[in-house]
């Protein structure tokens, strides 16, 4: 029959260069209509899963790109062997005792800003230092009023030529583009 698909078991009908549409797709992408991609399963010993990358699955290959080993049944753990550790780096010097002492002073407070009476989920350190968690020194806050309490950053372009980029667009009367790349080549003056 003309009108069915050539590749041999296929009985849908032909669409173009004599393949149905799904030999045609295979086709396109790996050259032979024919081809299947084979089930290869992780390297990983146990583990039946589908290789994704390296000869990995997923979660395997995950572990692997963060020098995670790879021997661990389950959860990652803590520390140094979950995949997403960043070496020990914390804005707090002791942040479980802050997060502690964080859902206790929302508790004590109900969950409402001490300061306009909305909800809280954020804490502020009264004394501005990342060290001291007492209880005397957080401050129930929302959203809006706890960056109400840290000053603002200024842009770059203020800081070191004294205008946002565009007023320094405007006042060179270039594009705010060429501006950007004038400061990165570092012939930008004013």
């Amino acid at each position: 029959m003309k009108n069915i698909c050539s590749v041999e078991g296929c009985d849908k009908i032909k669409s173009v260069r004599g393949y149905c549409h799904n030999h045609y797709a295979l086709f396109l992408r790996n050259g032979y209509p024919g081809y299947k991609k084979m089930r290869v399963n992780c390297k990983m010993e146990g583990c039946n899963e589908r290789t994704r990358s390296l000869g990995y699955c997923h979660f395997h290959y995950h572990r692997f790109k963060h020098n995670v080993p790879l021997d661990i049944i389950g959860h990652a753990g803590k520390g140094v062997r979950n995949g997403r550790w960043k070496g020990g780096i914390s804005e707090y010097s002791n942040h479980s005792e802050m997060k502690k002492t964080r859902l206790l002073k929302l508790q004590q407070v109900d969950y409402i800003c001490e300061n306009c009476s909305k909800k809280a989920y954020l804490i502020h350190h009264i004394d501005k230092t990342k060290s001291n968690h007492d209880l005397d020194n957080l401050k129930a806050l929302c959203r809006s009023c706890h960056y109400k309490n840290h000053p603002k950053k200024t842009s770059k372009f203020k800081r070191l030529y004294g205008f946002t980029l565009t007023e320094l667009s405007n006042k060179l009367n270039i594009p705010i583009h060429k501006v950007y790349l004038l400061h990165i080549a570092k012939k930008l003056s004013i």
